[in-house]
Protein backbone atom coordinates (compact mmCIF):
# COMPACT_ATOMS: atom_id res chain seq x y z
CA UNK A 1 0.00 0.00 0.00
CA UNK A 2 1.30 3.50 -1.00
CA UNK A 3 0.27 5.47 1.97
CA UNK A 4 0.97 2.83 5.02
CA UNK A 5 -2.10 1.03 6.75
CA UNK A 6 -5.15 1.61 9.34
CA UNK A 7 -3.95 2.94 12.35
CA UNK A 8 -5.38 0.14 14.48
CA UNK A 9 -2.93 -1.90 12.05
CA UNK A 10 0.20 0.12 12.54
CA UNK A 11 2.98 -0.04 14.51
CA UNK A 12 5.42 2.73 15.68
CA UNK A 13 8.05 3.59 13.44
CA UNK A 14 11.30 2.14 14.31
CA UNK A 15 15.04 3.63 13.39
CA UNK A 16 15.32 1.24 10.77
CA UNK A 17 12.27 2.17 9.17
CA UNK A 18 13.14 5.97 9.68
CA UNK A 19 16.58 5.59 7.90
CA UNK A 20 15.66 3.79 4.82
CA UNK A 21 12.78 6.33 4.10
CA UNK A 22 15.95 8.97 4.67
CA UNK A 23 17.82 6.98 2.51
CA UNK A 24 15.33 7.09 -0.32
CA UNK A 25 15.49 11.14 -0.51
CA UNK A 26 19.13 11.49 -0.18
CA UNK A 27 19.09 9.07 -3.60
CA UNK A 28 16.04 11.37 -4.96
CA UNK A 29 18.61 14.46 -4.67
CA UNK A 30 21.74 13.18 -5.23
CA UNK A 31 20.12 12.39 -8.66
CA UNK A 32 17.64 14.58 -9.46
CA UNK A 33 19.27 17.93 -8.02
CA UNK A 34 19.11 19.93 -11.45
CA UNK A 35 15.89 19.10 -12.46
CA UNK A 36 14.40 19.63 -9.34
CA UNK A 37 16.39 22.80 -8.92
CA UNK A 38 14.89 23.95 -12.22
CA UNK A 39 11.99 23.32 -11.51
CA UNK A 40 11.76 25.29 -8.43
CA UNK A 41 12.51 29.25 -9.61
CA UNK A 42 9.93 30.88 -8.61
CA UNK A 43 9.48 31.87 -5.12
CA UNK A 44 6.01 31.18 -3.18
CA UNK A 45 3.53 33.88 -2.27
CA UNK A 46 3.52 32.95 1.18
CA UNK A 47 6.93 33.90 1.41
CA UNK A 48 5.79 37.68 0.09
CA UNK A 49 3.02 37.50 2.55
CA UNK A 50 5.15 36.40 5.60
CA UNK A 51 8.21 38.63 4.96
CA UNK A 52 5.65 41.87 4.88
CA UNK A 53 4.06 40.95 8.17
CA UNK A 54 6.92 40.22 9.54
CA UNK A 55 9.36 42.83 8.61
CA UNK A 56 7.39 45.46 10.67
CA UNK A 57 7.95 43.94 14.33
CA UNK A 58 11.63 42.49 13.53
CA UNK A 59 13.40 45.41 11.77
CA UNK A 60 13.91 47.96 14.19
CA UNK A 61 15.90 45.03 16.45
CA UNK A 62 17.63 43.37 13.27
CA UNK A 63 18.89 46.01 12.12
CA UNK A 64 20.85 47.25 15.45
CA UNK A 65 23.68 45.40 13.48
CA UNK A 66 22.62 46.55 10.27
CA UNK A 67 21.66 42.92 9.18
CA UNK A 68 18.50 40.89 9.29
CA UNK A 69 19.71 37.42 10.41
CA UNK A 70 17.90 34.19 8.05
CA UNK A 71 18.44 30.92 8.85
CA UNK A 72 16.88 28.91 5.38
CA UNK A 73 16.89 25.37 7.19
CA UNK A 74 16.96 22.95 3.45
CA UNK A 75 17.42 26.17 1.46
CA UNK A 76 17.62 24.35 -2.16
CA UNK A 77 18.81 26.52 -4.58
CA UNK A 78 18.62 29.59 -2.44
CA UNK A 79 15.60 30.65 -3.89
CA UNK A 80 14.15 32.19 -0.24
CA UNK A 81 17.28 34.07 0.31
CA UNK A 82 16.87 35.53 -2.98
CA UNK A 83 13.12 36.96 -2.67
CA UNK A 84 14.30 38.02 0.77
CA UNK A 85 17.65 40.15 -0.70
CA UNK A 86 14.89 41.46 -3.58
CA UNK A 87 12.53 42.50 -0.91
CA UNK A 88 14.83 43.57 2.19
CA UNK A 89 18.08 44.80 0.14
CA UNK A 90 21.50 43.10 0.75
CA UNK A 91 21.60 44.01 4.70
CA UNK A 92 21.24 40.26 5.61
CA UNK A 93 23.11 37.41 7.02
CA UNK A 94 22.15 34.33 5.54
CA UNK A 95 22.95 30.74 6.24
CA UNK A 96 21.46 28.31 4.10
CA UNK A 97 21.62 24.44 5.13
CA UNK A 98 20.83 21.38 2.82
CA UNK A 99 22.13 18.06 2.17
CA UNK A 100 22.38 18.20 -1.03
CA UNK A 101 25.75 19.43 -2.58
CA UNK A 102 24.44 20.39 -6.01
CA UNK A 103 21.47 22.37 -4.54
CA UNK A 104 24.06 24.36 -2.39
CA UNK A 105 25.59 25.01 -5.29
CA UNK A 106 22.76 26.33 -7.18
CA UNK A 107 22.02 28.82 -4.18
CA UNK A 108 25.66 29.68 -3.89
CA UNK A 109 25.38 31.18 -8.03
CA UNK A 110 22.08 32.72 -6.67
CA UNK A 111 22.99 34.35 -3.53
CA UNK A 112 26.69 35.58 -4.11
CA UNK A 113 26.79 39.07 -4.37
CA UNK A 114 22.88 39.43 -3.22
CA UNK A 115 23.62 39.56 0.60
CA UNK A 116 26.52 40.84 2.74
CA UNK A 117 27.08 38.08 4.66
CA UNK A 118 26.81 34.31 3.20
CA UNK A 119 27.09 30.83 4.36
CA UNK A 120 26.23 27.76 2.96
CA UNK A 121 26.65 24.34 4.89
CA UNK A 122 25.82 20.29 4.04
CA UNK A 123 23.94 19.52 6.46
CA UNK A 124 21.51 15.83 6.89
CA UNK A 125 18.22 17.28 8.53
CA UNK A 126 17.22 13.63 9.05
CA UNK A 127 20.76 13.26 11.11
CA UNK A 128 21.53 16.63 12.05
CA UNK A 129 23.74 15.25 15.38
CA UNK A 130 25.38 18.45 17.33
CA UNK A 131 25.24 20.26 14.34
CA UNK A 132 22.40 22.50 14.57
CA UNK A 133 23.40 22.84 18.60
CA UNK A 134 26.57 24.38 17.33
CA UNK A 135 25.27 26.93 15.62
CA UNK A 136 26.41 30.24 17.46
CA UNK A 137 24.03 33.11 16.06
CA UNK A 138 20.70 33.65 16.77
CA UNK A 139 18.43 34.36 14.20
CA UNK A 140 15.21 36.97 13.29
CA UNK A 141 13.63 34.33 10.37
CA UNK A 142 14.51 31.00 10.72
CA UNK A 143 12.31 29.28 7.72
CA UNK A 144 12.25 25.34 6.71
CA UNK A 145 10.10 25.56 3.76
CA UNK A 146 9.35 21.77 1.87
CA UNK A 147 11.48 19.96 4.38
CA UNK A 148 9.46 18.66 6.92
CA UNK A 149 7.41 16.55 4.85
CA UNK A 150 11.03 14.57 3.48
CA UNK A 151 11.54 13.63 7.26
CA UNK A 152 10.16 10.66 8.63
CA UNK A 153 8.68 9.81 12.54
CA UNK A 154 6.30 12.75 13.58
CA UNK A 155 8.66 12.44 17.22
CA UNK A 156 11.92 13.60 15.32
CA UNK A 157 9.73 16.12 13.10
CA UNK A 158 8.73 17.94 16.29
CA UNK A 159 12.45 17.60 18.20
CA UNK A 160 14.26 19.27 14.91
CA UNK A 161 11.25 22.35 14.99
CA UNK A 162 11.70 22.35 18.91
CA UNK A 163 15.86 22.58 18.39
CA UNK A 164 15.50 25.44 15.91
CA UNK A 165 13.40 27.53 18.14
CA UNK A 166 15.98 27.62 20.50
CA UNK A 167 17.89 29.13 17.79
CA UNK A 168 15.48 31.95 18.03
CA UNK A 169 16.69 35.69 18.58
CA UNK A 170 13.96 37.82 20.89
CA UNK A 171 11.29 38.42 18.95
CA UNK A 172 12.38 36.26 16.22
CA UNK A 173 9.61 33.94 14.38
CA UNK A 174 10.41 30.60 12.64
CA UNK A 175 7.97 29.95 9.77
CA UNK A 176 7.79 26.13 8.68
CA UNK A 177 5.22 24.70 5.64
CA UNK A 178 4.10 21.42 4.57
CA UNK A 179 2.87 20.37 1.24
CA UNK A 180 -0.91 19.82 1.18
CA UNK A 181 -1.36 18.34 -2.42
CA UNK A 182 -3.17 15.15 -1.46
CA UNK A 183 -6.38 16.53 -1.94
CA UNK A 184 -5.60 17.33 -5.85
CA UNK A 185 -5.76 15.14 -8.82
CA UNK A 186 -2.24 15.51 -9.84
CA UNK A 187 -1.45 14.28 -6.54
CA UNK A 188 -2.87 11.43 -6.95
CA UNK A 189 -1.82 10.83 -10.55
CA UNK A 190 1.94 10.75 -8.75
CA UNK A 191 1.32 8.27 -5.52
CA UNK A 192 3.30 4.37 -6.15
CA UNK A 193 3.02 1.80 -4.29
CA UNK A 194 6.23 0.99 -1.61
CA UNK A 195 7.25 -2.17 -3.29
CA UNK A 196 8.19 0.49 -6.68
CA UNK A 197 11.60 0.46 -4.79
CA UNK A 198 12.04 -2.87 -5.25
CA UNK A 199 12.25 -2.43 -8.79
CA UNK A 200 14.05 0.42 -8.96
CA UNK A 201 17.38 0.27 -10.36
CA UNK A 202 19.16 -0.43 -8.19
CA UNK A 203 16.52 -1.79 -5.96
CA UNK A 204 16.16 -0.01 -2.74
CA UNK A 205 14.10 -2.21 0.65
CA UNK A 206 10.67 -0.85 0.87
CA UNK A 207 9.63 -0.19 4.23
CA UNK A 208 6.87 -2.66 6.41
CA UNK A 209 3.67 -0.72 5.87
CA UNK A 210 3.14 -1.36 9.47
CA UNK A 211 5.97 0.88 10.57
CA UNK A 212 4.63 3.92 8.69
CA UNK A 213 2.76 6.60 10.01
CA UNK A 214 -0.11 8.08 8.48
CA UNK A 215 0.39 10.37 5.92
CA UNK A 216 3.55 8.69 4.83
CA UNK A 217 3.60 8.33 1.02
CA UNK A 218 5.65 7.36 -2.21
CA UNK A 219 5.64 9.50 -5.34
CA UNK A 220 6.89 9.58 -8.39
CA UNK A 221 9.09 11.63 -9.98
CA UNK A 222 9.79 12.08 -14.06
CA UNK A 223 11.72 14.31 -15.09
CA UNK A 224 14.91 13.71 -16.51
CA UNK A 225 14.25 10.09 -15.56
CA UNK A 226 12.48 8.13 -13.15
CA UNK A 227 12.57 9.09 -9.25
CA UNK A 228 11.07 8.59 -6.21
CA UNK A 229 10.67 10.68 -3.09
CA UNK A 230 9.18 9.78 0.39
CA UNK A 231 6.97 12.42 1.42
CA UNK A 232 4.70 12.67 4.27
CA UNK A 233 1.35 14.82 4.41
CA UNK A 234 0.31 15.28 8.07
CA UNK A 235 -3.08 14.25 9.29
CA UNK A 236 -5.26 16.85 11.11
CA UNK A 237 -4.35 15.67 14.13
CA UNK A 238 -0.77 16.04 13.81
CA UNK A 239 -1.43 19.67 12.73
CA UNK A 240 -2.96 20.24 15.90
CA UNK A 241 -0.38 18.56 18.12
CA UNK A 242 1.94 21.09 16.23
CA UNK A 243 0.01 24.07 18.39
CA UNK A 244 1.71 23.03 21.19
CA UNK A 245 5.81 22.93 20.78
CA UNK A 246 8.43 23.37 23.89
CA UNK A 247 9.55 26.92 24.29
CA UNK A 248 7.41 28.09 21.37
CA UNK A 249 4.04 29.85 20.65
CA UNK A 250 2.31 29.56 17.73
CA UNK A 251 1.09 32.68 16.05
CA UNK A 252 0.07 32.65 12.81
CA UNK A 253 -1.35 29.78 10.52
CA UNK A 254 -1.67 30.29 6.55
CA UNK A 255 -2.96 27.89 3.50
CA UNK A 256 -1.31 29.21 0.28
CA UNK A 257 0.59 28.78 -2.68
CA UNK A 258 0.16 26.75 -5.70
CA UNK A 259 -3.04 26.28 -8.77
CA UNK A 260 -5.58 26.70 -5.92
CA UNK A 261 -3.84 28.90 -3.46
CA UNK A 262 -4.14 26.40 -0.85
CA UNK A 263 -1.45 23.94 -1.38
CA UNK A 264 1.21 24.82 1.16
CA UNK A 265 0.26 24.90 4.86
CA UNK A 266 2.40 27.39 6.88
CA UNK A 267 2.82 27.92 11.02
CA UNK A 268 4.67 30.65 12.51
CA UNK A 269 6.11 30.21 16.02
CA UNK A 270 7.70 32.74 18.22
CA UNK A 271 9.94 31.89 21.45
Amino acid sequence: MSRGLPHEQRERMDEATRQMLLSVNKRFYDEYSDSFGASRQRPWPAWETLLSETLGATSEEAREDGQLRILDVGCGNGRFGVLAADRIGPQISYLGLDQSLGLLAQAQEALEGRVEQLRLQPMDLGNPGTALDELQQAFDIIGIFGVLHHLPGEAERRRLLTRLGRKLAPGGQLWASWWMLHHTERFDKKVVPWDRLGASSPPQMAPDPRRLEEGDTLLSWQRDGFGLRYLHFPPKAEIERLQSLDGLRLVRSLASDGPTGRENLYLVWTC
